[in-house]
C-alpha cells in the first residue's frame, strides 16, 4: 500500500562542505531541498491561498457596493468567474 506523498518524501542528503559564502556561517552544509518537498511546500501554500479567497469572495459584493459601485459593477464582479470557467472549458 502506497503512502501519502508528504510520508515518503526524499529529505536531502548532507554535501561534503561547500566554501564559504557571504552572509554564510562557516561550517554550515544546508542542502537545496528536494523537488517533493518543494511541490509539497507550494501546494500546501496555494491551497492556503485558494482558502482564503473562497472566504472573502462573498463578502465582494457588499463591499463593492458599500464603495458606491453600481448594481453593473456587482453583475460583472459575480458573472467574470463564471465566464472564465466557461471559456477555459472550452477545448482547444
Amino acid at each position: 500500500m502506497d503512502r501519502p506523498v508528504f510520508a515518503r518524501l526524499n529529505l536531502p542528503r548532507r554535501l561534503p562542505g561547500l566554501p564559504s559564502l557571504p552572509g554564510r556561517r562557516p561550517g554550515s552544509s544546508r542542502t537545496p531541498p528536494s523537488t517533493e518537498l518543494h511541490n509539497y511546500r507550494m501546494i500546501r501554500g496555494d491551497s492556503i491561498a485558494m482558502g482564503i479567497i473562497a472566504a472573502v469572495s462573498p463578502f465582494l459584493p457588499v463591499f463593492i457596493v458599500r464603495l458606491g459601485g453600481s448594481a453593473f459593477d456587482v453583475s460583472l464582479l459575480t458573472a467574470i468567474p463564471a465566464v472564465g470557467g466557461f471559456l477555459l472549458a472550452i477545448p482547444v
